[in-house]
């Protein structure tokens, strides 16, 4: 696995358009492609999508194993590792946990993958400006998509400033809720501001709110 470069070819039409979708449109008068692919404008004649470039400008990451940055996710694929799964301490031991028994309610894997240097505990309240209760409250998963999100800006060279008011979305992909089902636990001893802290919605609404931006803030559920 190596990286590679692509190459788009442009073509500028005859109004002056510039394409890049490999077409060759010319756009004249004559409503027809360069290879004599005629436009129509009957509907039922299909016309070739064309997808608006994308580019990724930066990333940051947190992934099992020691995968805490993309240098490190580089270095972990290209030496071909496999993730550890014993549980870090900051998890549980899996000793008191998994006895190998396969026991209907019993732990059924000897571990996963976790991420391995990263204490889900962990936040920067102040630089995040959350008070003690919403630390406490938030799932791990908003406070790690937090610094996940920041680094990626960093990283990019982009500012809290620049983003503040600008029309950016975030979307967010969610699979699991484990810390509201912990919470669920013993609701008369769980933390104050649950309903927003384990809340998958706030999962991207509190990065937008964080970031002040003001587009579309989804999460995608599976």
């Amino acid at each position: 696995m190596a990286p590679h470069a692509t190459g788009i070819a442009e073509e500028r039409g005859a109004n002056g358009t510039t394409h890049t979708n490999g077409f060759g449109h010319t756009n004249g008068s004559n409503g027809t492609f360069s290879n004599g692919t005629a436009l129509s404008s009957n509907p039922a004649v299909a016309v070739p999508y064309v997808q608006d470039p994308v580019a990724v400008v930066s990333m940051a990451c947190r992934l099992p194993d020691e995968c805490s940055n993309p240098r490190l996710f580089w270095k972990f694929l290209s030496e071909g590792k496999i993730a550890m799964n014993t549980p870090p301490g900051t998890r549980f031991d899996i000793n008191t946990q998994y006895d190998g028994s396969l026991k209907p309610q019993t732990m059924a894997s000897p571990g996963g993958m976790f991420l391995q240097n990263v204490d889900p505990r962990d936040i920067d309240a102040q630089f995040f400006k959350l008070s003690g209760i919403e630390a406490t409250s938030m799932d791990p998963q908003q406070r790690q998509l937090l610094e996940v999100v920041y680094e990626g800006l960093e990283n990019g060279g982009v500012t809290l400033e620049q983003v503040s008011g600008a029309p950016v979305g975030c979307f967010v992909s969610s699979f699991a809720s484990d810390y509201g089902d912990i919470q669920a636990r013993d609701p008369e001893n769980r933390a104050s501001a649950t309903a927003v802290g384990v809340g998958r919605a706030m999962l991207s609404n509190r990065i937008s709110h964080f970031l002040n931006t003001k587009g579309p803030s989804y999460v995608i559920l599976h």
